[in-house]
């Protein structure tokens, strides 16, 4: 996890929030899995706060939550999916135990375009 917050600084230092929106603007945000939060580059242990994709109050800052339970890893367009991988292509759904590896067209890794795994 400890490389995500990096690429997603990068991309959110892209945006420019007010034009979207006037007067929308860049919030912190902390990235948790089961065990650790990672909030402005520090790492804690999570505790009852960091629950569910939501936003908290944390020491009077609002603060944006995302939670990688799968402890995935990127390079480039291929993710590394320790546990599981759902699949929903708005017809049907199917959920493929892993290790299993995708890849999409593109930066969006919720867009899997293959996927590949070990045969049993």
């Amino acid at each position: 996890m400890t490389n995500l917050p990096d690429e997603i600084d990068k991309r959110l230092n892209l945006i420019d929030f007010n034009e979207l929106w006037p007067g929308f603007k860049r919030y912190e945000y902390a990235l948790y899995d089961d065990e650790h939060v990672i909030l402005n580059d520090k790492t804690m242990e999570r505790d009852q706060r960091f629950m569910g994709n939501t936003s908290i109050c944390y020491e009077g800052e609002h603060t944006i939550c995302g939670y990688d339970p799968m402890k995935m890893q990127r390079f480039e367009n291929w993710v590394y999916h320790k546990s599981f991988l759902g699949i929903n292509d708005g017809e049907s759904k199917e959920f493929i135990m892993g290790p299993i590896v995708t890849e999409s067209e593109d930066e969006d890794f919720s867009r899997v375009s293959r996927y590949y795994r070990r045969k049993s």
